[in-house]
């Protein structure tokens, strides 16, 4: 002899619409192999890739001089030439002396800064200036952070 559990009215109506919804959703929802190809997750394209990592250089190197009291100078422009900000300080260099040694706090994309470095005597020199000088800053291109200068009065 079988049995039946009669389920109070109350109680039996919401688990029928609640199952009712659940089939028309399952009905209404397109397959997979109806989508475009590329097209998953379904209303959405491909995920876009993370930003770049910014990429200092040095663009120009140029030469001048500041009065009787400051003496010469060489003049460098660091560029970031990404879409990337940087926003830890990094360290500007000029390879003829150690101490010629600038921080830069940080440099917003696509934007540079100017950095003079001071000589008694710039008249026949030659130097490489650096740019993240320590290696600090995480780029996408590390080999393109220098650039050589030579002046010949």
């Amino acid at each position: 002899m079988t049995r039946f559990i009669r389920i109070p009215r109350a109680i039996r109506r919401p688990i029928v619409l609640g199952a009712m919804l659940l089939l028309v959703t399952l009905i209404s929802a397109p397959a997979a192999s109806a989508l475009p190809a590329g097209q998953w997750p379904p209303g959405g394209g491909v995920p876009t890739p993370p930003d770049p990592l910014p990429d200092l250089i040095v663009e120009r190197v140029t030469f001048g001089n500041a009065g009787p009291y400051l003496g010469d100078y060489v003049e460098a422009t660091i560029r970031n030439q990404s879409n990337h900000d940087v926003f830890d300080g990094f360290y500007v260099r000029d390879d003829a002396s150690w101490n010629k040694t600038v921080r830069v706090n940080g440099l917003a994309a696509g934007s540079f800064v100017r950095v003079r470095f001071y000589y008694d005597d710039t008249c026949e020199g030659s130097s490489t200036i650096y740019a993240d000088a320590f290696r600090q800053i995480q780029e996408s291109n590390e080999s393109n952070n220098s650039r050589f200068w030579v002046l010949v009065c």
